[in-house]
């Protein structure tokens, strides 16, 4: 048997819609509380309007020129993180073999592991849409182990330049390496501000002040707003019920997609549900 349900927790429904041609962006001075040199992570949702074969697109950033760091899709549509020290070509960096796709709400997310110079799920990784992908590292210039802060806390642009043209929802910015599993369990829940070594989080469903207690609350430039209908995610559930035993009442086992829940008490208000094994827009795979 098949459910469909509303969301327990209603989902955000607006988003950044950023124009490259625009210079449209979001920034915040001399942003508290990120002083990472090491391990940090970055993730996001995206959806491209389209590639830039010319330059990058940056996500986010904290990048003057010579150092911090940069979140981006390259010319080719890899996701890429990247630690700068003292120069632009002093730099390590972390980049997936695989493109994003375009006009499709994508998650993304990658771990910089500055001072190990490997690419693996607990060193440096790239995600995409909670998958694990084949990425590379690459050093260049002195080599560095550690990266140098500066430069404004940008979202969809880095040091004013190489902007974003696309949807942006969800921004974190994390001060330590966060797991896989934690990835994974999180990108379908809204961000809430409490998450583990966060630094500053970012819905963008309206608003576009920081989730954390560092409230790095962003200016906007460039006509930048939050203010767009559209959302990476659904008001809807979906669940296979894939066993039921009976003693008092009937119980029943039900799978949901990774980062999802069903509430376990106080009852579902709303049910849809069918007997057939694919009702009509449902997949056919577990």
């Amino acid at each position: 048997m098949r459910l469909k349900l509303p969301r327990t927790v209603t989902p955000p429904t607006q988003c950044a819609d950023l124009e490259s041609g625009s210079s449209q962006y979001f920034s915040k001075t001399s942003p508290t509380g990120m002083i990472f040199t090491d391990d940090f992570v970055v993730s996001a949702w995206v959806k491209l309007n389209a590639y830039n074969s010319g330059a990058k697109q940056q996500i986010a950033s904290r990048y003057n020129g010579t150092s911090g760091w940069t979140f981006s899709v390259t010319a080719s549509a890899q996701i890429e993180l990247a630690g700068y020290n003292a120069g632009a070509g002093n730099y390590s960096i972390v980049t997936s073999y695989q493109s994003i796709p375009l006009n499709k709400w994508v998650h993304v997310s990658a771990q910089l592991d500055m001072s190990t110079f490997t690419a693996t799920t607990t060193t440096s990784y790239v995600m995409i849409d909670g998958v694990n992908v084949p990425a590379s590292v690459a050093r260049a210039g002195t080599n560095p182990t550690a990266l140098v802060q500066a430069g404004n806390l940008e979202i969809g642009t880095a040091n004013a330049a190489a902007f974003f043209n696309g949807k942006i929802a969800q921004v974190a910015i994390y001060s330590a390496k966060v797991t896989q599993a934690t990835i994974l369990a999180s990108m379908n829940q809204t961000l809430t501000g409490s998450e583990t070594s966060l630094v500053s989080a970012y819905t963008f469903n309206g608003v576009i002040t920081d989730l954390s207690a560092n409230a790095n609350n962003l200016t906007a430039s460039g006509g930048a707003l939050a203010a767009t209908v559209d959302s990476p995610m659904n008001a809807t559930e979906y669940g296979i019920v894939m066993a039921n035993s009976f003693s008092t009442n009937t119980t029943l086992t039900v799978q949901v997609p990774e980062g999802y829940s069903l509430p376990t008490t106080g009852g579902i208000g709303t049910v849809s549900y069918s007997t057939q094994k694919t009702p009509y827009g449902f997949p056919g795979a577990k």
